[in-house]
């Protein structure tokens, strides 16, 4: 009987010990913090670029100009502006209109450009002329961004690249 009485108590010493360990490593642990999606500056600016891009294309197309030298020229002014609220941006898009694919650099690095026709690679900075093609595929540091061309239609689309000023960087794809 004296011996079971002394198991008894070590056993309840055994779990005692355990569940305080058990609770002081739980507390000193870190707990992942849950990823929101983006609701700042970043998304800011994304939402205002989709929303002004298709009335400047419009606006080219009313008055007559070189839509993709209009695009240009917003999205020089637009990466400048976001400049100012301290966010580097940079973007590649995609113009079609009349039948004419337009693809315009504007990251800051190399993209490989992947048609049914072939490779291309467009230094950053550049833009270039494709014919009709049906499927455009953008590699940009080894991610791929799959897109779908219809030559008939004015259409849009642009991979939107925004890194704040503490290094976080967030990507959007339109179209």
């Amino acid at each position: 009987m004296k011996l079971l009485k002394n198991l008894n108590r070590k056993s309840q010493f055994y779990i005692l010990t355990v569940l305080t360990l058990s609770v002081i490593i739980f507390m000193i642990s870190e707990i992942p913090s849950k990823t929101e999606t983006s609701t700042g500056d970043q998304h800011s600016l994304y939402e205002n670029f989709i929303s002004e891009a298709p009335k400047v294309i419009n606006n080219a197309i009313y008055e007559e100009r070189n839509v993709s030298d209009d695009i240009d020229h917003f999205s020089d002014d637009f990466i400048y502006y976001a400049g100012t609220k301290n966010i580097n941006l940079s973007l590649f898009y995609i113009l079609v209109y009349k039948g004419e694919i337009t693809v315009s650099n504007m990251l800051g690095m190399e993209v490989n450009i992947t048609t049914e026709g072939g490779e291309t690679r467009l230094p950053a900075g550049t833009k270039a002329i494709l014919k009709d093609k049906d499927r455009i595929n953008a590699e940009i540091s080894s991610t791929s961004y799959p897109f779908s061309i219809n030559t008939k239609e004015t259409q849009f689309k642009m991979i939107f690249m925004a890194k704040d000023g503490k290094n976080n960087k967030e990507v959007y794809v339109y179209g």
